[in-house]
């Protein structure tokens, strides 16, 4: 199969179970390169660049 390409924006909010005054909003735009291995897509490389966000980063890693 021939090298493809797949963008994708992305908007994921994040709201820690432990804190629900905590959030986060990011939005991502994402540049995947693919190569077909066999009956599947395997990802080559992966750029996710930042559009916007607003909040707090804490709360994309909170547990």
């Amino acid at each position: 199969m021939e090298p493809s390409r797949l963008t994708a924006l992305v908007e994921a909010q994040h709201l820690p179970a432990a804190d629900r005054d905590t959030f986060a909003l990011p939005k991502n735009p994402y540049d995947v390169g693919l190569i077909g291995d066999g009956e599947r897509w395997v990802i080559r490389r992966m750029r996710i660049d930042n559009a916007s966000y607003v909040g707090d980063p804490p709360a994309i890693f909170a547990g």
